[in-house]
């Protein structure tokens, strides 16, 4: 079981940093880098389908999820920038959640 969910998040990883190059992200240091997305300028977000991003920040309860803190900032180059969210990360299982009942609602 360790080395299937090591391989998923290895898997989710390399698939991330190769999608991060269109968004505005960053990657941590860590051997298993995490990519942490950020909202853009035209308002959207990588982490998120566009239609579950926009869904999430009209509903004051799951936009009130975005608030998280992202407990992992200090691998995080320039972390002092900016406070990062938990749902930014492309590892987060809430942020895989919302993106589904989002659409769904």
């Amino acid at each position: 079981m360790e080395r299937r969910s090591t391989a998923l998040r290895q898997e989710i990883s390399h698939r991330n940093a190769a999608r991060a190059a269109a968004w505005s992200a960053e990657m941590s240091y860590s051997p298993l880098p995490s990519i942490v997305y950020a909202e853009n300028d035209a308002g959207g977000h990588g982490n998120f389908l566009p239609a579950a991003y926009k869904r999430i920040l009209q509903n004051a309860d799951w936009r009130a999820r975005l608030d998280k803190v992202y407990t992992g900032s200090r691998f995080l180059p320039r972390q002092a920038d900016r406070t990062r969210r938990e749902l930014e990360c492309a590892n987060s299982s809430d942020a895989l959640l919302m993106n589904i009942f989002a659409i769904q609602a």
